[in-house]
């Protein structure tokens, strides 16, 4: 996990959510899950780019239960600019 600020200024709160700038991939909200919406019928269900996410220990338990998402192009957006972590 690559963090856009330095060790000892990080904020590791007050996350947007999380997002994934490659691939097919969707958040089912009524299903609570990643989707590839290329390969699963998603027809007719809410479905967005963006996950919620509030915190990085919350960010790395959604990587561990996800391993099928594209390593490397997964954001954890914070609300303050240069304090996102990528995976």
């Amino acid at each position: 996990m690559k963090f856009e600020a330095p060790k000892g200024q990080r904020i590791k709160r007050y996350g947007m959510g999380v997002t994934i700038m490659t691939g097919h991939w969707a958040w089912l909200y009524e299903e609570k899950r990643w989707a590839d919406w290329v390969k699963e019928d998603c027809c007719g269900k809410s479905r967005s780019s963006h996950a919620p996410c509030r915190t990085i220990r919350a960010f790395r338990r959604m990587l561990k239960k996800n391993p099928q998402l594209p390593r490397g192009s997964i954001v954890w957006v914070n609300r303050y600019i240069g304090h996102n972590a990528i995976a």
